[in-house]
């Protein structure tokens, strides 16, 4: 089986975690090209649509196209030769809905949820929203080869951080406006009352995995106070190399962080956040167990996702397998 994988990108190449369910998909036999829209360039969508058009005139190369986000499965479905399964990852379903935000993404997606044959989706709440049937809630998995346990000692010598100093990882640029860094700062503000320590809000973004897994090793807690996420994977990344994570209760956290010492939910006050951080700081524990999360890793999100497959080609594609590629 071929498929073409359509993605958005402002580089050249698919997210990371886009990236490892397409090679997940090499161990049953499942082969792919990758087609990328450039997201600020409007004529990169108009040549992907062509290509997507041209390709179905010339020959059926391929045996399904699986669109990554709400605009992508748009341009997936400028032929009707092949079926689309789209994933849409959260404001492509969400935007405009109770005041979010990218209130166009979300009209975009949709609307193209009505026209795709299947759909996956990072929570039940943007499974709600989502006109396709069927609609599956499966978030990306974790890649665990990178997202491990390690030495906090020694990220932090590795990473330049101070060895006493207690660090709240904030794992995204603090310019994204819906991710509300300033809250984290105001929460920051409250802790530093409260605890005789040096504490320090570490904003991480735009680095490489294995940098970002390092940080999570090297940091006291996670922090998550967005305005609205769907299945936001650096979670269960944190809980993977054991960081206690204090979160808003935005998509699919407080179901995730539920089966997992250390983690927490908290409300939209500032005093709670700040709260439920020097709970965590002071106690110095690190989670424990990760299993129930760590057991969703890539190899076990894509065998979820070839039933899909099947199911919207109407037949079987790969041979039976009692155990997934990494057992």
């Amino acid at each position: 089986m071929h498929i073409l994988a359509i993605t958005t990108a402002s580089q050249t190449s698919p997210s990371p975690a886009i990236q490892d369910h397409l090679d997940g998909l090499l161990a049953y036999g499942i082969t792919y090209d990758v087609y990328t829209i450039q997201v600020n360039n409007k004529k990169s969508y108009l040549k992907a649509a062509q290509f997507v058009a041209g390709t179905m005139l010339q020959r059926r190369k391929y045996d399904l196209i699986h669109a990554f986000y709400g605009h992508c499965g748009l341009i997936a479905r400028a032929q009707f030769a092949l079926p689309v399964v789209v994933t849409f990852q959260g404001t492509d379903i969400l935007g405009g809905i109770e005041g979010m935000s990218h209130a166009s993404d979300g009209q975009i997606g949709r609307t193209v949820s009505r026209v795709v044959n299947s759909a996956i989706v990072m929570s039940d709440q943007m499974a709600q929203y989502c006109h396709t049937q069927p609609t599956h809630v499966i978030p990306f998995g974790i890649n665990t080869d990178i997202f491990k346990p390690g030495s906090q000692i020694q990220a932090r010598a590795e990473l330049g951080l101070h060895p006493n100093t207690r660090y709240i990882l904030f794992p995204y640029n603090p310019k994204r406006t819906e991710k509300r860094y300033y809250l984290a700062e105001a929460a920051l503000a409250l802790v530093r009352e409260q605890i005789d320590e040096d504490v320090e809000l570490l904003p991480v973004f735009a680095k490489p995995r294995e940098m970002v897994a390092k940080y999570m090793q090297a940091s006291d807690v996670f922090i998550l106070v967005s305005d609205h996420e769907g299945s936001p994977v650096a979670v269960r990344e944190a809980i993977a190399c054991t960081l206690p994570v204090v979160s808003l209760d935005v998509g699919d956290v407080a179901s995730i962080i539920e089966q997992v010492d250390h983690c927490t939910i908290a409300t939209e006050d500032t005093a709670d956040i700040a709260q439920k951080l020097v709970d965590v700081l002071k106690s110095g524990e690190r989670i424990q167990n990760t299993q129930a999360i760590t057991r969703m890793n890539v190899d076990w999100t894509v065998s979820q996702i070839i039933p899909i497959y099947e199911e919207a080609l109407g037949k079987r594609i790969v041979a039976e397998m009692t155990t997934t590629p990494n057992d």
